[in-house]
Order: structure tokens, then C-alpha cells, then sequence
């Protein structure tokens, strides 16, 4: 199913502290692609304002209007945006499979500005068995798996970085600048962790356990990596197995470790009838995190049961303290899932 800037991208405002919603007015809309199956995947803000955003093109597929060809079925994208979300520019990146497959993976998955660098850092999925992927003069990568690369404001790519047959799935970016990456690998179904310096030196690489899925991370201002991710049957996380409830395909988790990724220091695990995941994860400046995901039947807390339609996919938001236990929780009636929550400051007030 096709998903556009057009279509995917809604605010969502519940204040922290239960504040009435405001109405809303559109300010603006940009629309990411043409005929075929593109994404936008994730965006970020530098100091000046500007925007940035990546995911993925097909054939002919545009950004605000400006049109690009693809190397292959499918191209990933990063574009710039100013502050009045006037075009900038933007560049593609992708291989080529041969025979051609609709599914092939060039794609931006995760993006951020690192302000040590002051480079826009992205991460994502390259796939290429022919004359391999250009990200930038002189970098090229063959094969396919996941890739980080560090770009300039214009656009110009500084380095690039790669890790075979994996596939990115979350970053984060310390007090230091340093760059934590976390994939997996889809056929093994192991997830691990890279740590890059703020130049785009390799650090160190960690296994991190089994069935490490959809998982979203921060730094914390303490020195530990906080995490969300779906629990299943089977999941190992830094040698600790954590099991789903009794009859459940998944369940929502929360864990913290070091940033030497060596270490867990906890985790919170919700119990669900069915499924239950956390797709995303924000810090607030009381230590306190905002996650949002879904769940289906019944979720169950220390202090509540919520209850939605049996096979339903439910959207959940929450905010979690330190320890990762809810400390609020809504719902809301839709076949959905909420993959993105965002902590913002508007008119004073505190909203999401």
C-alpha cells in the first residue's frame, strides 16, 4: 500500500497532564512520491530549522514535484526542506537486482542530525548485485545489507559505513556525538548493535540477542541506552531470556543497558492475550519517556486492564517513568497502530 507525505504524516497533541486538545490548522503538506510503493520512513530537525527527511522511491516517484530516476525497481531518498518547508534539494541512493524484483531494499529507514558533526547521520537497507550502490563520489557499497553514512548539509556524502546482510532499525546519538545503530538480521533473526564515533569511525559491533524486533531507542543523560521493542517467544536479550505471557505472540518491553552494550539493567515487560508492541520512544527532561505501539484483546498493566476488539489492532500511547512503568496510559478506537510520538513544546504547553 502505497504511503505518502500526503497521506501518513498526522499530529497527534495530548497534553502530558491531560490538557484539553487544541484545534489544529494545516500549515503545510508535501507530497513524496508517484505511481508506485513510496515511504517516508522517519524525518529530523537541525538548529536552523531545516528539515530532513528519507525513506524510499519507485519508478518516476517525485519529492514535492521534483522528479528522479531509479536505479533498479526502487531508490532511497534523503531531501532538505528550510524552515518554511520550501524544497532544498535531495539526493537518491540504490543498487540494482538483477533479475528485477519489486522488492528490492534501498531504502532510509532512520535519520538525525548529529550536532558534534553537524552532519545529518542516516541509516537504512542497500540491496545491489550489478556495479553496486553510489551514495557519494567515491562511495560505493556491493552486496546489500545495512548502511550508515554521514552527509553535509548539501548533501554531499562524507562517509559511508555497512554491515552485511543487516538491516537497520533504530538510532540514536549520545551527549558525544557518537552513533549507536541497532539492526537485525532478518533470516537469523538476530539483532545487534553497532557504535560509530561522530566521524563515522566503527567503535565496536555487539550481538545483541534473538528476536531484537521493531525496536526504538534513546540515550539517556545517565549513561545507559533505553529501549522498546515487541517480546517473543524466544527473545534473548544480552544473555536474558524474556518470555511473552502465557498464549501470547508478543508483548510490549522496556529495557535499559549500558552504552557498551555489555549490560542490562532492567527491563519491564507487559502481558497481553495476544500481541502487544512499542514502536517508539522519546526521553522528556524528567527522565520520564513518552512510547506509543498497539496491542490486540487485552493488555494488562499493574494498575488497569484495557480491553479492545479480538483481532483488532488497538493504538496505545503512554508515558513511562524511569523504570519503564506506565504511568499513563490512552487508547483509542481505531484498527491502527502508532508508530511515532513526539514530545513537543507548543504555546507553552507541554504536548505529544
Amino acid at each position: 500500500m502505497k504511503r505518502s507525505l500526503l497521506s501518513a504524516i498526522w499530529v497527534l497533541l495530548i497534553g502530558t497532564q491531560w490538557q484539553p486538545i487544541k484545534a489544529q490548522q494545516v500549515e503545510w503538506i508535501k507530497q513524496i512520491g508517484g505511481a508506485f510503493d513510496e515511504t517516508v520512513y522517519d524525518m529530523c530537525y537541525d538548529p536552523a530549522g531545516n528539515l530532513y527527511m528519507t525513506g524510499s522511491l519507485g519508478a518516476g516517484g517525485t519529492v514535492d514535484g521534483h522528479t528522479f530516476s531509479v536505479n533498479g525497481t526502487r531508490d532511497g531518498f534523503l531531501a532538505k526542506f528550510n524552515a518554511a518547508m520550501e524544497y532544498q534539494w535531495a539526493i537518491t541512493f540504490g543498487g540494482a537486482i538483477l533479475p528485477p524484483t519489486p522488492n528490492e531494499l534501498d531504502v532510509g529507514k532512520v535519520v538525525m542530525f548529529n550536532p558534534v558533526s553537524g552532519q545529518i547521520i542516516l541509516g537504512g537497507l542497500y540491496a545491489d548485485n550489478g556495479n553496486g550502490v553510489v551514495f557519494g563520489p567515491g562511495m560505493i557499497l556491493s552486496g546489500g545489507g545495512m548502511f550508515v553514512a554521514g552527509y553535509d548539509t548539501d548533501g554531499i556524502c562524507q562517509w559511508v559505513r555497512s554491515v552485511p546482510g543487516g538491516g537497520a532499525q533504530d538510532m540514536v546519538i549520545d551527549g558525544g556525538g557518537n552513533i549507536y545503530v541497532q539492526g537485525f538480521y532478518e533470516f537469523s533473526q538476530f539483532g545487534y548493535m553497532v557504535k560509530y564515533s561522530s566521524g563515522g569511525d566503527e567503535l565496536w559491533y555487539r550481538d545483541l540477542g534473538q528476536w531484537i524486533v521493531s525496536a526504538a531507542w534513546v540515550a539517556d543523560d545517565d549513561g545507559t541506552l533505553a529501549m522498546v521493542f515487541s517480546a517473543y517467544d524466544g527473545t534473548t536479550l544480552i544473555g536474558t531470556s524474556i518470555q511473552p505471557s502465557t498464549g501470547a505472540y508478543s508483548n510490549p518491553l522496556f529495557a535499559r543497558m549500558d552504552t557498551s552494550a555489555t549490560q542490562l539493567n532492567g527491563y519491564k515487560l507487559m502481558g497481553t492475550d495476544s500481541l502487544g508492541t512499542f514502536h517508539a520512544l522519546s526521553m522528556l527532561g524528567d527522565g520520564t519517556f513518552i512510547t506509543s505501539g498497539g496491542y490486540r484483546q487485552n493488555l494488562f498493566l499493574p494498575w488497569d486492564t484495557l480491553v479492545a476488539a479480538s483481532g483488532v489492532s488497538q493504538p496505545v500511547l503512554a508515558r513511562l517513568d524511569s523504570a519503564g512503568t506506565p504511568m499513563w496510559l490512552q487508547d483509542f478506537e481505531a484498527n491502527e497502530v502508532i508508530y511515532s510520538a513526539i514530545p513537543s513544546t507548543l504555546a507553552g504547553d507541554s504536548s505529544i
